[in-house]
């Protein structure tokens, strides 16, 4: 029996309802990781060779994504093969 009920995965992200390939979201969010003084709109622009409009879009939701926060990291957190935290000494 078949419910008709459908599962769609970009619901809820920032790539719903666009018509931008993934590849390109990825790449401009490589980008934004990369950069340490921000990326322009014109750069994604240039980059990804998509319009103004777009390249506008992405950055937004790119920059509202990153500004969201959350809860920083806390209690013992291992990164880059790096272990802080743990037993104090002493």
């Amino acid at each position: 029996m078949h419910c008709g009920y459908q599962l769609h995965p970009l619901a809820g992200t920032i790539f719903h309802k666009s018509d931008t390939p993934l590849t390109l979201w990825f790449f401009a969010i490589f980008l934004f990781a990369n950069s340490k003084n921000g990326v322009s709109a014109k750069e994604i622009e240039r980059h990804l060779g998509v319009t103004y409009k777009t390249a506008w879009r992405i950055a937004k939701q790119i920059r509202r994504l990153l500004g969201s926060g959350g809860e920083p990291l806390s209690g013992v957190v291992e990164i880059d093969e790096t272990f802080i935290g743990g037993v104090q000494r002493g």
